[in-house]
Order: C-alpha cells, then structure tokens, then sequence
C-alpha cells in the first residue's frame, strides 16, 4: 500500500482538543491579569474526574484553618454529593463559580497536570504539584520515547507552549513535591524546573498510613466476606502511556488458576487487585472468570489505593510508585518484572531496576507463588533492605506531611501573599 490507513477519528480528537485550547486563551490573558486572593486555594486531581490522591488528603486538611478557602473543582458531576456531604465547597469547572474561584485563587493544587483544574484559568496563581506517586520509572521529557521524538515535533511543541502555555507541563510549577533528597533532582528533571522549587515534604497522602484508628469500608468488607488470614495485593503500574498495553497481559507468564486458587486456600489468603486508574478503561469491558478468592477491585469500589494500603500483608508489584508508599510499613514486597527488558527500553529507569527493589524478583506466576509463601512464612526476612530502600526514598515516616506542605505553602508560598490580607 502507497498510504496509511488514516484514523480519522483519532486526529478529530486533537484537532478539536487544539482548538478548544485556542478558544481558552483570552481566558489565558485574564488569569494573569485577574486580582488573586491568597487565602483562597482551588484544589484538583487527575484532570477533574476524581476526588483523590495527595490533593483530596491537603484539602480536607486544610478544612481545619479558618483562615483558608478551600475549594475543590471537578469536571465530574459525581462526585458533587459526594464532597458536599462532608460539608466541604466544591463546583463544577465550567460553572460560573467554578471559574470565578480558578480566576481568583491565589494558589492553585494539583496532583497531576493543570488540566486537573482549567489551565488557562489558573496562570496567574501560585501553581502546585503534589503529584501522585514518586517516580522509579522516567516522567515527562525524561522518558525515552521523548529522546528520539523528531525535531519537527519539537519545534511545533514549543512554539505551542510559547503561544498556549497553560497547556505545557514544564517549566510551570512554583512548588513541586517529592518524599525525599533522592527524587528532589528527579522532579526538578522531569519538570524542568530549578530544585529550589522541589521540596521534600512526603506525601499527604500517606499520612493515613501512620493513623492507627484509620479504617477502610471496603477492606473491613472484604476481611469480613472471607474471614482471610492474609491480604495479598498485585498492584501493577500504568503502562498504556508507551504503548505497551499491547503487549502486557495482566495474567500471562504462567498463571494457573487452579495452583493460585489452592495456594490461597491453604495460606487462607485473598489476592487483590487494582489497576492504575489510567488502565481502568482499558480494563473496563474484559471480564475475568477469577474464582472466589481472587478479587479485582475496580475504580468504583477502591477510588484510592492508600486507602487499602493498611491492609495488605504482601505486595506484588512491579515499577509502581505505590511501592515507595508502601516501605513506609516495612512489609514484603515481591516483584514481578516479566517484562523488564522492553519496559526498560520503552520507558526508562532513574536508576537501574536492582537499586530500587526490595525483596524477591520473580520471572513467572510460579515463582510469585513461591515468594509469597516464603514471605508468609518469615515476614521479615528482607527487613533490613526495606529500611535501608525507605531511608532513600522517603524522608519522613510519620503523619505530619499534610502539615509540612500546608504551613510551608501558607507562609512561603507566594511573596504576595505577605501583601494580601
């Protein structure tokens, strides 16, 4: 054939995406120009659909201080109920209240793009990444698939940021986190932003992991329905991002169910799983024929994984940042890295893979069944590594970074903010 097969549907999507970003610039004009209030912060995560993550835990803490408006924007009309219940402000982005508040805040949370918000509406604030989950695996400009993009695309890259800059995502945040001295260069890369701005706070998120009274609906439930011993979770990490959903099959390299089912049977475990929520669409219409103690949990049920994070007595994982929240409890971890060598060229690593891991490597789902059971048996066999790891990767192990990233953003924010009342 002389011509691609052209999809049309997937180049309507850009164009209208780029038009609606020419249509907001006037509204990119005003935000910077709009007389901001510093005690008033507009919070988002995972662009407007979701009520979670590391901006969902600030902006509950935050309800505490009189002296802040706290205001969630969504772009989901679900979850609208759901946060009023609580007796919490928040409004739709395309309301006329929800961008009267993005114009007027003087301080802008997001946990992963702008667009967690309206970017072209919040140019003007003190912009904040909380981000979502400290990075093994390359992010932004440092992934590999970006250092063979060709030169045309770049150029037309940066003369659209240059004309439309709320739609970059470098170069743009006043204040970055990260959980420890090892990540702060690490963000500061990704964003390309100086370390000065990248600040080490640990995670609000994670705060709950230290909180002994905290319960989660969902895992009382599940203990309840099973009366399990242990709680095994196979947390994999988002890959569509690199195309690789192509080739990753959630259950391949050897899984059996029937050996799965009889070893949780006989260790009275469950395993539970949960996708990254970017994979939840992929996942959405296969249906899995999984058997009584094989559990998948999807966006619905379990919104938020540190939710559920308490509960889980062995993790199966792979590049998720899910890990380094769960050091924070100095449990097994095992990893299964069947597709480490195209993850690796397609992606890229900080580090390589073996300075990351804690525990046992597993190549197969056989090998996983082995793992678990030795960590059943002898917890803490790999103790020692998992305190050495979580001394690198999180600085703090306590309940406080709720606080450490609120009272440095209300003191230290924005010089403004020392001229506003």
């Amino acid at each position: 054939m002389f011509f691609k097969r052209i999809d049309i549907k997937k180049y309507l999507k850009k164009l209208f995406r780029y038009l609606s970003f020419a249509i907001l610039l006037p509204a990119c004009w005003l935000s910077r120009i709009f007389p901001r209030n510093y005690k008033l912060w507009v919070f988002g995560a995972w662009f407007g659909k979701r009520y979670s993550d590391n901006a969902r835990y600030l902006f509950e803490y935050v309800q505490d201080d009189k002296g802040i408006k706290a205001i969630w924007i969504t772009k989901n009309k679900d979850l609208i109920s759901q946060i009023r219940r609580n007796g919490n402000n928040v409004f739709l982005a395309s309301s006329p209240l929800g961008i009267y508040y993005m114009l007027r805040a003087g301080v802008a949370i997001v946990s992963s793009r702008l667009e967690d918000l309206n970017g072209a509406l919040i140019l003007g604030a003190f912009k904040v990444n909380l981000w979502h989950g400290a990075p093994m695996k390359k992010l932004n400009f440092d992934e590999n698939i970006f250092e063979t993009e060709k030169t045309t695309k770049k150029y037309i890259r940066r003369i659209m940021y240059s004309i439309l800059p709320y739609t970059r995502e470098i170069k743009i945040y006043d204040f970055l986190l990260a959980t420890s001295d090892y990540f702060k260069p690490i963000m500061a890369s990704a964003f390309n932003i100086s370390t000065n701005n990248v600040h080490t706070f640990g995670y609000p998120r994670n705060d709950i992991l230290f909180d002994e009274n905290y319960h989660s609906g969902y895992m009382e439930k599940l203990k309840g329905r099973y009366d399990c011993k242990n709680i095994i979770a196979y947390l994999p990490t988002y890959r569509a991002s690199n195309n690789q959903e192509k080739d990753f099959e959630l259950f391949s390299n050897g899984f059996n169910r029937k050996a799965m089912e009889a070893f949780l049977k006989e260790t009275d475990s469950v395993l539970f799983i949960k996708l990254h929520y970017a994979e939840q669409e992929r996942m959405r219409n296969k249906h899995f024929d999984l058997g009584s103690r094989i559990i998948y949990a999807d966006e619905n049920e379990v919104a938020d994984i540190n939710d559920v994070l308490q509960y889980i007595d062995v993790l199966i994982t792979d590049y998720s940042g899910v890990y380094f929240d769960y050091l924070l409890l100095n449990r097994p971890v095992i990893f299964l890295a069947f597709d480490l060598e195209a993850y690796t060229n397609q992606r890229g690593f900080y580090d390589d893979y073996d300075f990351y891991i804690s525990g046992p490597i597993a190549k197969n789902w056989q090998e996983i069944i082995e793992h678990v059971g030795d960590a059943l048996v002898d917890p803490g066999k790999f103790e020692e590594i998992r305190r050495e790891k979580n001394k690198i990767f999180n600085k703090y192990c306590d309940r406080k970074s709720s606080i450490r990233v609120f009272e440095y953003l209300k003191e230290h924010g924005n010089q403004k903010w020392k001229n506003k009342d």
